[in-house]
């Protein structure tokens, strides 16, 4: 972008991958200070799309509620600062780094791929990014609600229809 090259650009798209929790390690601030980079050096405005975001639990069962908390949270606070998406990583687990996957990879023997298993079976993250998706598909970041104080976070979205959820 120093460079001139967003004359040519019409987005901007990286892995946003961030410790956890991510609010802790600065997720909303790295979000922000990317628009307004982007916004100085381009000269314009671009929407943002993550590309790989994910947590991993090193297979171990004690750690799935927080790679649930965290893609949650992490995928709320994107689209809320206006991200336009979020890919989690990686559908499956697979052997090189265990415990990335939003689903359990059954096919851990020597016919199947790990990276495309054919038979897999949801984590605990699953259900809990069909509740969020059900309540934000269609909405549009507004922006932050600023008063909640230093311990709360939160977002105004809303729906072409007017519909807005909080």
């Amino acid at each position: 972008l120093r460079n001139g090259m967003g004359e040519f650009s019409d987005a901007i798209s990286e892995h946003s991958y961030v410790g956890f929790p991510v609010e802790a390690n600065g997720l909303v601030e790295r979000c922000r200070r990317k628009v307004r980079m982007v916004r100085e050096l381009a000269g314009k405005d671009m929407p943002f799309y993550g590309t790989e975001f994910g947590f991993s639990t090193h297979g171990l069962p004690e750690r799935e509620g927080i790679q649930m908390y965290g893609m949650v949270r992490g995928t709320l606070i994107m689209h809320g600062e206006g991200w336009r998406s979020n890919s989690l990583f990686k559908g499956a687990d697979y052997r090189n780094e265990m415990g990335y996957g939003f689903s359990y990879n059954l096919d851990y023997d020597a016919q199947h791929s790990d990276m495309s298993p054919t038979r897999t079976s949801p984590k605990p993250v699953m259900p809990a990014l069909d509740a969020m998706i059900n309540y934000v598909e269609g909405h549009n970041s507004v922006g932050p609600v600023e008063f909640l104080g230093d311990t709360a976070l939160g977002y105004v979205l809303k729906a072409e229809d007017g519909h807005t959820v909080m």
